[in-house]
């Protein structure tokens, strides 16, 4: 867990496409052990830690802690009107989605 804010939160935030700027913690709960037996007691540790914040969180996404975790978490980081109009953006100079690495944005339909 980390304290956030700052310039993250400041005015030119309200410019970029990212949502949840406002939170004033971030957290990124990952398991890395040697073992594949070690490796399961970390995932269940993490996805025990993610249950128990849940009350907590404001559902925001910071993409530079998403991995392949499906299109509904990318759509969960930008949110809905943001992602949309980037996907039309994404249409319009991009329309046979090349750039499709990372956390991809599909072009929006015709």
């Amino acid at each position: 867990m980390a304290r956030w804010g700052g310039a993250v939160a400041g005015a030119a935030a309200a410019q970029t496409p990212l949502q949840n700027r406002g939170a004033k913690w971030v957290t990124h709960p990952f398991g890395i052990e040697e073992t594949p037996e070690g490796g399961q007691q970390a995932r269940a540790w993490v996805r025990k830690f993610l249950q128990d914040i849940a009350p907590f969180a404001n559902g925001g996404v910071w993409l530079n802690f998403v991995g392949d975790e499906g299109a509904d978490r990318v759509q969960a980081a930008f949110g809905a009107d943001n992602y949309a109009r980037l996907a039309r953006v994404k249409r319009e100079f991009d329309p046979g989605n090349v750039f499709r690495g990372n956390q991809n944005i599909l072009p929006a339909a015709s």
